[in-house]
């Protein structure tokens, strides 16, 4: 009895185009997350390839420091 009530509405569910309009909404809605998502990941690559680049220039642009400079700042922080 429960099966027959079941197929009955998922046919008029099917006849009526409900889901079809639901499946599709859902599609764009889908691309569109897609899409904003991609941007937003490469925005945040190239600030991220930037600010990689300033760091390296400013670690190239320090000069020579001894090795035990590094050791003593490190027993300082103790």
């Amino acid at each position: 009895m429960i099966l027959t009530v079941a197929r009955k509405e998922f046919r008029e569910i099917i006849r009526d185009g409900r889901i079809k309009w639901s499946a599709l909404i859902l599609a764009v809605m889908l691309v569109a997350a897609l899409g904003t998502a991609g941007q937003r990941f490469a925005d945040i690559s190239a600030e991220r390839a930037a600010a990689q680049e300033v760091v390296n220039m400013q670690f190239a642009a320090q000069g020579e420091k001894k090795p035990t400079r590094c050791c003593a700042l490190w027993l300082v922080r103790l």
